[in-house]
């Protein structure tokens, strides 16, 4: 029983509080950098359609004129357009994969966040169990010694 006394909970506590901060930033970096990722995607597909939106218009306001469609077909035109749908397409895709990434990850951080909130509440008991550990421990030496004294008075009558 003196072994249990004698240990020192209060590095245990620090120990489970280190790694939970630990495991919270890495979660939190994680989120960061993904949702960096998820704004340049975002920032490229604004940019891709503006470009789409620049050609078509100038496509249709100079006609023929622009040398850049001079001696195209229709063919060629419309198996452009059919690359350009092809790639908005791929961009959706790619936008709803992201945000199924986020949605993923969100539930994650829930979870995570959850298992946090457990592991607070579990070292509020253990400092609640440690606090009154110290309590009792103190007491059975205010008992010990009044039972010392008790006897020795007793003795010495």
């Amino acid at each position: 029983m003196e072994d249990f006394y004698a240990c020192d909970l209060t590095e245990l506590k620090q120990t489970i509080n280190t790694v939970v901060k630990s495991e919270t930033d890495k979660i939190t970096s994680e989120r960061d950098n993904k949702v960096r990722q998820i704004q340049d995607n975002f920032k490229r597909i604004v940019s891709l359609t503006k470009d789409h939106l620049v050609d078509t218009s100038n496509s249709f306001l100079q006609g023929s004129s622009d040398q850049r469609f001079e001696g195209e077909t229709r063919e060629q035109f419309k198996m452009r357009n059919e690359q350009y749908e092809k790639l908005v397409q791929e961009v959706g895709k790619r936008k709803a994969e992201v945000r199924g990434e986020i949605a993923g990850m969100e539930i994650e951080l829930r979870r995570l966040r959850d298992k946090v909130s457990e592991k607070r509440v579990a070292n509020q008991n253990l400092e609640y169990v440690i606090k009154r550990e110290e309590e009792l421990k103190r007491h059975k030496i205010v008992l010990e010694e009044r039972a010392l004294r008790t006897i020795g008075s007793d003795l010495s009558d």
